[in-house]
């Protein structure tokens, strides 16, 4: 049975015909690793659901999805900045210019970056630790100013039984993203259109990549009388939905390549064009944690996919999640792989 306070938030949507918004889990965890304007995209739409621009819905699953793989997300931001201070990094030239005041320049210089990006990774591990980055704060707003929906139990037989009957979306074995699509198909009146925010191809029409999946177009159509629009990034929507000038067309390309960089791993898997005895060889897109690199190759037989550790010439079965940025068996971080296309 849903709350007074429930009724009296979609009672005055509906008056003022607000459209509905949706934002998944990957947008907001991409911000970790954005470029310093991205949180000012995040504050922006925290004040439009405040004015009430827009109907925001949150859901207990994507809360629990942002906080469950939070970490992840960081570290590899983190560990970039430790490199920097790393004793290991020396500025290293030819002995014959060792001796120009311009090079023993770039060498304090060096030795000065080296030392502030320690700083940097304390202070920011410090506020990692204690969910104090400006990131954490603005999603706890964002929770704090929207009530996340519950997942009741029978939203959970909903989305259970639409994964075992194979219907979109998401994939085999898990349950997210169908509880998040049964909350909308719940939540959203009748007649209202949904705003949908997500760079999650499980989503996506293979047709047309700013379409959702004709499966759930035409659901979506059948069942709330109204239209789905999509869109990959806060940028855009803002852009487009709220008017907002601010918004370069440069920084919206910029924002969904980085999205799509850090997409479903699988997603960055490149089948070449022929293989060796009789198997297809991969490449995979994966940073190294620190220096950026890539790391490792695959090849798929039997649609099993195998890994390919160029240091220690083992092979192992493929993590549930790619890609990979260690060797499992000898725990190297090779990325300097010939097989990569």
């Amino acid at each position: 049975m849903k709350s007074e306070k429930y009724i009296r938030h979609h009672i005055f949507y509906l008056n003022k015909m607000v459209k509905y918004l949706f934002i998944d889990t990957n947008i907001f965890l991409v911000l970790y690793s954005y470029s310093e304007d991205q949180p000012i995209r995040l504050k922006e739409l925290i004040e439009s659901i405040k004015q009430k621009q827009i109907a925001f819905v949150l859901t207990e699953q994507v809360v629990n999805e942002f906080y469950r793989n939070r970490e992840s997300k960081l570290n590899p931001s983190l560990n970039t900045i430790e490199e920097l201070s790393l004793d290991k990094n020396k500025f290293k030239v030819p002995a014959f210019c060792s001796s120009l005041e311009s090079i023993k320049k770039i060498k304090e210089k060096f030795d000065e970056i080296k030392k502030l990006a320690k700083e940097a990774h304390k202070i920011l591990s410090d506020e990692s630790k204690e969910q104090k980055l400006e990131v954490d704060s603005l999603f706890a707003e964002l929770v704090k100013i929207t009530t996340p929906i519950s997942i009741t139990e029978l939203i959970f037989q909903k989305a259970k039984r639409r994964v075992e009957l194979g219907n979109p979306p998401g994939k085999e074995g898990s349950l997210g993203d169908a509880i998040n699509w049964e909350i909308l198909l719940e939540t959203v009146p009748v007649s209202a259109d949904l705003i949908f925010i997500t760079a999650d191809k499980d989503y996506l029409s293979p047709l047309s990549e700013v379409e959702v999946l004709t499966f759930l177009k035409k659901e979506w159509e059948d069942k709330k009388k109204s239209k789905i629009v999509l869109y990959k990034t806060i940028s855009g929507f803002l852009k487009e939905e709220l008017k907002n000038k601010t918004v370069t067309s440069e920084e919206i390309k910029k924002e969904e390549a980085k999205i799509s960089a850090s997409s479903s791993p699988l997603d960055n898997l490149h089948i070449r064009s022929s293989g060796l005895f009789g198997v297809s060889d991969l490449s995979f897109v994966g940073p190294h944690p620190t220096s950026g690199g890539l790391v490792g190759s695959a090849f798929v037989e039997d649609e099993k996919i195998s890994l390919f550790c160029d240091s220690c010439k083992q092979t192992y079965p493929a993590p549930k999640y790619l890609p990979i940025t260690f060797c499992s068996h000898c725990g190297c971080a090779n990325y300097k792989n010939p097989f990569l296309i």
